[in-house]
């Protein structure tokens, strides 16, 4: 940062240097000979270039490094955010804007340290909910976006390029829902699509999840319990159709992943041994491609963990005890998992190691998809739910009611985990703030 200062002052010397000289010239004119101004002259050009030695490239670029906070911020139970610096170990609290039952998800914006935080208002006898948008870099609340949001939202998510804030609902009210996709321009800060995704009203709300492709071109919306997916197209602004997600007469868990520029749903049936499917979209024909995975075996419930790493090209699966690589076709087999089944908390891709972390009971693991070796596992405090991770790899956070752990992602005993609590509130979610500003 002090060559930064030192190279604007230069700069700020340079550009000012044709004045400083005519100046110079014009005084010395009044009162010296020309001998003596051209020896002022070439003194005050040796003054300028021990100062401020000349430097071109000082002058003519800028280090374009992007700065990476190391700042977590989490949506809480009891209507606040709470923001976490684990370079620095402060937290701050920010109340959200009242009346407030509670926040949902929170969602980090790729390019400029804001944070969206979708929270479910408290007026008696009406459920709705709001997007409160904070300066995560500086701790404070800057806004909410225009826009209400009926009934009951079950996901958000933010388009790779930060244009897009997405989020799906389940309205109507039991037994007569239809699911809902809410587009949010973030540039505009206000709601700008409200759409009906379909017109089948059913009893129960599947619990919708939303991918956007990598591209910034489709968001895709599954619906569980119809066990369909409605794919958007962000470009036209347009509902392109509808995608089959799995058999009808199959019961299970589906997770979703954004892919480079499409989307593909883990489809985990339950029963202990079934096999492991996926179904990849293809846009914008509304096809999809199917995958079977014989040595992929599903636990007695059906859980599962899918993440797609767009810098690799690398897309994992978590199932059961086995981190499996679909890429290259091989696997990581976890030693003692919890009994029962193994359930992947959350998984994350570092974009300067290239490691896959997951949290999943009370353990944190690091392993190596690419030469599909495990590099480290570690026993965490507490059973977490919720994780992410610092854009720069270097810690990871995962949480527990009222509480933050902090790993750092090279930390070899776990001594070296440090604990935030924030209150006696359940944490229900937590994102990594982004920033790209210049040294």
């Amino acid at each position: 940062m002090e060559a930064h200062k030192r190279d604007t002052r230069m700069q700020m010397f340079f550009i000012s240097f044709p004045s400083i000289i005519y100046q110079f010239y014009m005084n010395a004119k009044k009162h010296w000979t020309d001998k003596v101004i051209l020896a002022g002259f070439f003194l005050l050009a040796l003054a300028g270039l021990t100062f401020y030695p000349l430097n071109v490239n000082a002058l003519f670029s800028i280090d374009p490094a992007p700065i990476s906070p190391q700042v977590f911020v989490t949506a809480n139970a009891n209507g606040t955010a709470s923001i976490l610096n684990a370079s620095t170990g402060i937290v701050r609290h920010v109340q959200l804007p009242r009346p407030v039952a509670a926040a949902i998800n929170v969602e980090t914006s790729p390019t400029n340290g804001m944070a969206y935080v979708l929270y479910e208002n408290s007026l008696i006898g009406e459920t709705t909910f709001e997007v409160g948008v904070l300066d995560a870099l500086n701790g404070r609340f800057v806004k909410k976006l225009q826009g209400i949001i009926e009934y009951f939202a079950w996901d958000m998510e933010i388009s790779p390029d930060g244009k897009y804030l997405l989020v799906a609902t389940a309205e109507g009210g039991y037994p007569n829902l239809l699911p809902y996709l809410y587009v949010f321009d973030t540039n505009l800060g206000k709601l700008t699509e409200k759409i009906e995704l379909s017109n089948v009203k059913t009893p129960a709300d599947g619990v919708p999840k939303i991918a956007v492709s990598y591209d910034n071109r489709y968001a895709f919306v599954s619906n569980n319990y119809r066990k369909e997916a409605y794919v958007y197209n962000l470009d036209t602004k347009t509902l392109t159709g509808t995608i089959p997600l799995v058999p009808t007469n199959e019961i299970g868990i589906i997770e979703l992943a954004p892919t480079a520029n499409s989307a593909m749903w883990l489809w985990v049936p339950n029963g202990p041994g079934t096999t492991i499917r996926t179904r990849t979209a293809i846009v914008p024909s509304l096809g999809f491609v199917d995958a079977r995975y014989p040595q992929l075996k599903a636990p007695n419930v059906g859980a599962g963990g899918l993440k797609y790493d767009p810098l690799s090209g690398i897309l994992a699966m978590a199932v059961t005890n086995k981190i499996y690589n679909v890429t290259s076709n091989c696997s990581i087999e976890l030693q003692n998992p919890p009994p029962g089944y193994y359930l992947p908390h959350s998984m994350n891709f570092s974009p300067i190691s290239g490691h896959l972390y997951l949290t999943a009971g009370d353990d944190f693991i690091t392993v190596n998809p690419a030469a599909c070796s495990l590099v480290s596992s570690m026993t965490l405090p507490d059973t977490t739910n919720t994780g992410a991770l610092t854009p720069d790899g270097a810690f990871y956070a995962a949480t527990t009611v009222g509480n933050i752990y902090v790993v750092p992602t090279n930390a070899t005993s776990p001594s070296q985990i440090k604990k935030y609590n924030i209150g006696n509130t359940p944490i229900n979610d937590i994102e990594a703030v982004h920033s790209v500003q210049f040294n």
